[in-house]
């Protein structure tokens, strides 16, 4: 179990298929200033088809990356992270410039594996640039965990700060993530690990639990679970988890439930899991007990 752990929440990116693509500049900066109260220091933003997906995708938008990111200047996010994700069809390596010298601090390149050798392109940029970049092995369950571990191995040597293991279909259970887990340790110790689940099958959660008690360095999550298909793990459920093991104890898991609720009602989004039951759970509070000012 790794107490040194890092959540990083993907709500605006992988979320704003709830919205087709399309939070706002505004939503972004609301959103942001929450988590940055909340001490969840690790934020991908952004279309969530990447960088550039914009204009170059059929998920065209009228809003931006440099809207985006342009919209955070005046907060003070002190240690946040602000990063994007990038599949590069869609990335231009100017735009992916101008971000970084606008504060952009990481990035996360997406490619099946066998597409791999695609994201030196942009690897080369963000090395020059030394900004942290993560490999998203998109469907990771299509190359078997020994080929991932080779390409674990690979990307720390091109210089990847990381390699997520992107459970894109949602179709892994805990025994797939310990699999890939021990086969990774056996390969490369050296480059950092992640976990980003989907809920296809109802496993987000307890995948993204496997990871942090194997000893994964991150994980992905969500405000109440939203995502992609059928959702991501949930940020609410999970941080209650790491508080029971002593992880994120800064965090005040009652404001960013309060937060997601208003929020989720603004935008018209229905979570996969709302803020109201999350707060019976974490309380122990019987669904039929009259608590609902906080939520209404």
């Amino acid at each position: 179990m790794n107490k040194k752990i890092k959540i990083m929440d993907c709500t605006l990116r992988d979320g704003s298929y709830h919205v087709n693509y399309s939070f706002s500049p505004k939503d972004t900066n609301k959103v942001v200033e929450n988590f940055t109260k909340n001490k969840i220091s690790i934020l991908e933003i952004g279309h969530g088809l990447g960088i550039g997906a914009h204009k170059n995708s059929k998920k065209k938008t009228r809003y931006s990356d440099q809207q985006i990111i342009q919209s955070l200047k005046n907060l003070k996010l002190n240690n946040v992270e602000i990063g994007m994700f990038s599949q590069p069809e869609y990335a231009d390596l100017e735009d992916l410039k101008k971000l970084i010298d606008n504060g952009l601090k990481f990035l996360r390149i997406g490619t099946l594996p066998k597409d791999f050798k695609k994201s030196f392109r942009l690897l080369n940029l963000t090395l020059k640039k030394n900004i942290k970049t993560y490999i998203f092995i998109m469907q990771s369950h299509l190359c078997g965990a020994k080929e991932f571990s080779l390409i674990a191995d690979n990307a720390q040597k091109m210089g990847f700060e990381g390699i997520y293991l992107a459970d894109s279909t949602g179709c892994m259970f805990p025994e797939n993530i310990s699999e890939y887990y021990y086969s990774f340790k056996e390969v490369n110790n050296k480059i950092k690990l992640g976990f980003h689940g989907h809920n296809n099958l109802g496993m987000a959660n307890i995948n993204t639990i496997r990871a942090f008690d194997l000893g994964f360095d991150l994980i992905d999550a969500t405000l109440g679970g939203i995502g992609r298909s059928s959702g991501n793990a949930c940020l609410e459920q999970i941080l209650h988890y790491l508080n029971i093991h002593n992880v994120y104890k800064k965090t005040n898991i009652n404001s960013l439930l309060k937060f997601s609720n208003l929020f989720f009602k603004k935008k018209k989004i229905r979570p996969n899991f709302f803020s109201k039951d999350i707060f019976f759970g974490i309380n122990k509070i019987h669904s039929e007990y009259k608590y609902n000012k906080k939520f209404n």
